[in-house]
């Protein structure tokens, strides 16, 4: 008769050793196998961001090799913009009463009548913790002179600083016979001004 080769005994300590083995192979892919490559792929994730950011910052050195260059062209952006809004009534109605008759005079314009800041518009009512608002101040002017001085004169006005806009205008013949070709440009302009 032929006997097995394994006892009955040993065959049960063998599955139970094969079972516990598989129990254990399953909890090290499940406790600590998963865990680990969610780790690795995180890892890697972050490195993908660093070596982006590195690049981006590598990029900003190669078109602005020296800060100080870049500060130097914010600073000059934020000079303009307080060119082009003056902060405070003396600074605008300084613009009104001396500036933009200087530039209608230099420009062969004769200026018949200046109303600065009375027909000033409201403004927009701000939040309590807004900071610094915009408000629009407006000027009445009245200039005589020839069509293509005046032309130059709006062009002029609205490309330079401070950032002015002409918001109401009417262009009429002066009346006057001696003054043949002269025309009158009645016009509202207005200018924005930081509170």
């Amino acid at each position: 008769m032929n006997r097995p080769v394994i006892k009955r005994s040993s065959r049960r300590l063998l599955l139970w050793g094969l079972s516990l083995m598989a129990i254990s192979g399953g909890s090290f892919l499940f406790l600590v196998w998963q865990p680990r490559q969610a780790a690795l792929s995180a890892m890697a994730l972050r490195q993908g961001e660093i070596r982006r950011a590195r690049l981006e910052l590598e990029g900003f050195h190669r078109r602005h090799p020296d800060l100080k260059g870049f500060e130097q062209v914010l600073e000059a952006r934020g000079e303009r913009a307080e060119r082009l809004f003056p902060k405070g009534e003396s600074r605008s109605e300084a613009f009104f009463r001396k500036e933009l008759p200087e530039l209608a005079e230099s420009m062969g314009l004769s200026v018949e009548q200046i109303d600065a800041g009375d027909e000033t518009a409201k403004a927009p009512p701000a939040a309590p913790d807004a900071g610094e608002i915009l408000k629009p101040v407006t000027c009445g002017l009245t200039l005589r002179g020839e069509y293509g001085a005046l032309t130059d004169f709006l062009i002029r006005l609205e490309q330079g600083e401070p950032f002015a806009a002409v918001k109401r205008w009417q262009l009429k013949p002066s009346g006057s016979p001696n003054l043949k070709g002269e025309l009158t440009l009645d016009m509202v302009v207005e200018i924005y001004e930081r509170q």
